[in-house]
């Protein structure tokens, strides 16, 4: 679709800026928007598997997007991680024949708190190690924590997992503020001690931050803080407050200044000068086909619940493609599976298609657009990756460079387009 973007025409479809209205012949339309439903789950293209462990947790953050209260404690078992595995290296090991070998990833994160029960967890950690090792699979964990951890946890983190993301807001005062125990006790100096134990292994460190609006301002202080607490040997992510969970009612009637993209771009050079990395987990930094890797067909990492239900996505297990389930002693694949997440993306794209964004967002998560209540919700995302894609297109278009993205200049004729392009 060609519409107006300032004094330009921008075809969301194939990507490029032209100063005329595009041509029949330059509107190929190569991105056929179709997202072909299949019926049941092809476990053949899996490359990494997911565990929740625990629905359970220990903090009651004042942003949580599922609310947790524990109020229905529900925990993976060793059997069930016995079965699931089973179905996963017998895959494994025929995929193996056809492609070169490589680790099997095992990430842990949920709506909980993984090490919440940590001689389960602990226990299940154990086995797939031993399991692993029987079967000559060679393997890889992660791990999303809130980093309250006893000394002896921490090592065996160290000592067994290759990538620990660790929920950290910044200052002290902004982490105990959010990020408060079940009981109301802070939390920052002993997820500071955490990750500085951490930052000893030979794990890759991620330090996620999450951030309200009314902190935006504190930018610069909390990247310093990071800085002189932990030096710059990680990887930070940045994240906005969205209005889901706890955060719905006081973010939606927030009527302060919001613009997260002008942060994260102060962000994004306050780092460079510190030397830190950044993970971009918000914002899209690529011209996308898809915008969800959970789709049904596309999936390829399937995420096993407490309640054995084997999920294509973790961030929102509610609206999240059911792929299959744990029976007493196997894995059964869905054959009639009610693609939730397809069927939000096919029924925004008739409206998203005429956004200037598009080419970037492709309709974004559609879980997130499944489970927002009000159009205030539903929205709000949206305007944030306005904001962002904006930038990048001025930038652009006033002869700037982009880390992700370039504008090629193509003369068709008597007439040229500018086409956007991914750097690779």
């Amino acid at each position: 679709m060609v519409i107006r973007y300032k004094n330009m025409y921008l075809d969301t479809e194939n990507n490029f800026f032209s100063h005329d209205h595009p041509t029949d012949n330059q509107m190929k339309v190569p991105y056929n928007f179709n997202l072909t439903k299949v019926k049941k789950y092809s476990p053949y293209k899996i490359k990494e598997i997911g565990l929740c462990v625990s629905n359970c947790c220990n903090f009651r953050c004042n942003y949580c997007i599922d609310s947790v209260d524990n109020s229905s404690p529900a925990f993976l078992s060793v059997k069930q991680v016995n079965i699931f595995l089973d179905e996963i290296f017998k895959i494994w090991k025929i995929r193996s024949v056809a492609i070169e070998p490589h680790p099997l990833k095992v990430y842990f994160s949920g709506a909980g708190e993984q090490t919440f029960l940590w001689d389960r967890f602990k226990e299940i950690v154990l086995f797939i190690l031993e399991k692993s090792k029987k079967h000559n699979i060679p393997i890889q964990f992660g791990i999303t924590t809130n980093g309250y951890l006893k000394q002896d946890e921490i090592e065996f983190l160290s000592n067994n997992f290759d990538y620990i993301t660790v929920s950290y807001d910044g200052t002290p005062q902004i982490q105990n503020t959010n990020r408060k125990t079940s009981t109301g006790n802070p939390t920052s100096n002993i997820v500071a001690k955490t990750i500085n134990s951490l930052l000893l292994s030979r794990a890759k460190i991620i330090i996620r931050t999450t951030i309200w609006p009314q902190n935006f301002k504190n930018i610069e202080s909390i990247i310093s803080y990071l800085y002189l607490t932990f030096g710059s040997n990680f990887i930070w992510e940045l994240n906005p407050v969205i209005p889901i969970g706890r955060a719905e009612q006081s973010l939606t009637s927030y009527t302060g200044s919001y613009d997260f993209a002008e942060t994260y771009s102060k962000a994004l050079m306050l780092c460079k000068k510190y030397g830190i990395t950044t993970n971009n987990v918000f914002f899209p930094t690529s011209l996308n086909q898809l915008s969800c890797g959970a789709y049904v067909k596309y999936c390829q990492c399937p995420w096993l619940l407490p309640s054995g239900e084997i999920v294509s996505c973790i961030e929102s297990m509610k609206y999240s493609d059911k792929l299959g389930y744990l029976n007493d002693c196997s894995v059964i694949w869905n054959d009639h599976i009610n693609p939730v997440l397809e069927d939000s993306t096919s029924n925004a794209n008739a409206d998203c298609v005429s956004c200037f964004a598009y080419p970037f967002c492709k309709c974004g998560c559609p879980a997130r657009r499944l489970e927002e209540k009000n159009k205030n919700s539903i929205y709000w995302k949206c305007e944030q990756i306005k904001n962002y894609v904006s930038r990048i297109y001025d930038d652009l278009l006033a002869g700037k460079q982009n880390d992700f993205i370039k504008l090629e200049k193509v003369t068709q004729g008597n007439t040229c387009i500018y086409k956007l392009e991914n750097i690779i």
